[in-house]
């Protein structure tokens, strides 16, 4: 009995250790583009150069945006802005064949993450409410 506990303590020890751990490592910077793209797209050296330094660009502007103290709605028409235009500088660096392959790719991620339950995909918890009833209550109201 004494083996049990002390074996169900140390496994919850563990636990614990592994997920404090886990949350102090930082959130790896996601690198544009990343391998895979690079491989599938086939880019040259230089369209991964141009690519590196349009987002760069971009992100430094974004970051600007969020150091303000802007009103929220004027925030988002900005960023929605500096996402355009970073769709736009895509499209200009890619050829028509890459470009259609790269909007492929990222609407496959972009199901992809609605399928795992990510922000604003289906709910997969069987309750009520949107994605999953419309809203409405067990008892119909």
């Amino acid at each position: 009995m004494k083996t049990k506990f002390y074996l169900m303590l140390a496994f919850l020890l563990t636990s614990v250790c592994v997920s404090l751990h886990a949350q102090d490592q930082p959130r790896k910077a996601q690198v544009f583009p990343g391998e895979k793209m690079i491989k599938e797209l086939k880019l040259t050296d230089q369209q991964v150069a141009d690519l590196k330094k349009g987002d760069a660009d971009i992100r430094t502007q974004m970051q600007s945006l969020r150091d303000q103290n802007l009103p929220r709605e004027e925030r988002r028409a900005a960023m929605e802005k500096l996402r355009t235009s970073r769709d736009e500088m895509i499209k200009k660096i890619l050829t028509a064949e890459q470009y259609k392959a790269y909007v492929e790719m990222r609407q496959k991620q972009e199901n992809r993450r609605q399928m795992q339950g990510r922000p604003d995909g289906p709910r997969n918890d069987g309750g009520f409410g949107p994605g999953n009833g419309g809203g409405l209550r067990p008892d119909g109201e």
